[in-house]
């Protein structure tokens, strides 16, 4: 999991959040497998702190967009024989599953919810600028 910023050496606002999600990932990725997605740091990496990489599409969408992208190197095989599709789609699924469960966190028109499953639903949620 190489997650933001790739373009800038300061840590992305979410860098804890990004570090959780990136660790969750390659965790549940390394219960399901052996001897895979431990390179960096057991399978996790600020991007910028691997390699600069300017005008990337993930700092592009996290930043002008607003949004959280991530980049998951799957292999370090371009690409893999179809032989062992079907390894690496068993070794990751699970990880999938919990990333796409964590866009249910965060601020969003209704309230915030946090990881543990509380909410401020029905609260006003006030900013300091």
């Amino acid at each position: 999991m190489n997650y933001p910023w790739d373009t800038w050496a300061k840590l992305h606002p979410d860098n804890n959040w990004w570090v959780n999600v990136s660790r969750e990932y390659a965790d549940t990725v390394h219960a399901h497998s052996s001897g895979y997605m431990t390179d960096l740091n057991n399978g996790i990496t600020n991007g910028y702190a691997w390699y600069e990489v300017a005008g990337g599409r993930q700092d592009y969408m996290n930043y002008f967009q607003h949004c959280r992208e991530v980049t998951i190197e799957l292999s370090n095989t371009k690409l893999l024989p179809a032989s062992q599709l079907e390894s690496h789609w068993n070794y990751n699924y699970r990880s999938f599953l919990n990333y796409i469960e964590q866009a249910n966190y965060g601020i969003n028109r209704d309230g915030y919810r946090f990881f543990d499953g509380r909410t401020t639903k029905g609260e006003s949620i006030h900013t300091e600028s």
